[in-house]
């Protein structure tokens, strides 16, 4: 079954499940914002892309942020999750359980 993120709602509904969207009805794979972290929903979502494979440019797109804001808080991600790279911060989001496998 492949992924559907809601597109309507703008990620409202923030429990880890394949149920669907609660504001829209979209099945869609959702982010835990709210963790030990004390991340924004911006950077759940943020994480969230980039650990499905998507590039800084797509992320803005798909979020309806700047490019900059983006790569603003991938460098705050990277500070708190001690990730030298891209990949260690996607899998250290999955490890910790801010965004699904």
């Amino acid at each position: 079954m492949s992924e559907r993120f809601c597109s309507n709602c703008k990620y409202g509904d923030q429990a880890i499940s394949d149920a669907p969207c609660s504001d829209c009805f979209e099945t869609r794979r959702h982010v835990s914002w709210e963790s030990e972290f004390d991340l924004t929903q911006n950077q759940a979502n943020i994480l969230r892309l980039l650990a499905d494979g998507y590039a800084n440019k797509r992320i803005a797109t798909e979020l309806k942020i700047g490019l900059q804001t983006v790569k603003n808080n991938l460098t705050i991600l990277m500070r708190m999750a001690e990730a030298e790279n891209r990949t260690q911060l996607a899998f250290w989001a999955i490890r910790e359980g801010i965004v699904c496998a």
